[in-house]
């Protein structure tokens, strides 16, 4: 849709004009979300099949998911082309739990899917997504991973 109107768009007004117009639906968007997402709470997923709680202390991917309802279209692609019910799915740095709460849905019951996330009050953000959902099937490791063992400041 954007891609269209902008081609529209392209053809009718001038460079400068878009990149005003462009400008004034982003300053829009900044206004709508500080105005009118300022407390947590729970949203429903676009195609998803569930609810995620959002924090507008967080910053951008919970701004973004408030306005879009979704995120990352091309990562939720593959993981719709791979897993399967009964998979095992690992998020490596999963965040407020977007692509778990995605895997976890495609699992299922019969699969599981294991997170990691070192940011404890992240962790806890996406404890109540998976309660809301009665997601069962989720190991939360509250880690970081990487090349070598070491703790983080």
């Amino acid at each position: 849709m954007k891609n269209k109107i902008k081609k529209i768009l392209n053809k009718t007004i001038s460079k400068k004009s878009y990149q005003n117009l462009a400008l004034f639906y982003g300053l829009m968007k900044t206004f709508y979300v500080s105005t009118f997402f300022k407390t947590r709470r729970f949203i429903n997923i676009n195609n998803g099949g569930f609810k995620i709680m959002i924090d507008p202390k967080n910053g951008y991917t919970d701004k973004m998911l408030y306005l879009e309802r979704s995120r990352d279209k091309y990562v939720t692609d593959v993981l719709d082309k791979y897993l399967t019910k009964g998979s095992v799915f690992v998020d490596i740095g999963m965040n407020i739990g977007y692509e778990t709460l995605w895997g976890a849905k495609i699992v299922g019951e019969t699969g599981k899917v294991i997170s990691f996330e070192p940011l404890a009050f992240l962790v806890e953000q996406v404890k109540e997504s998976l309660k809301v959902n009665s997601f069962k099937n989720v190991e939360i490791v509250n880690k970081a991973l990487g090349t070598k063992e070491e703790k983080l400041k």
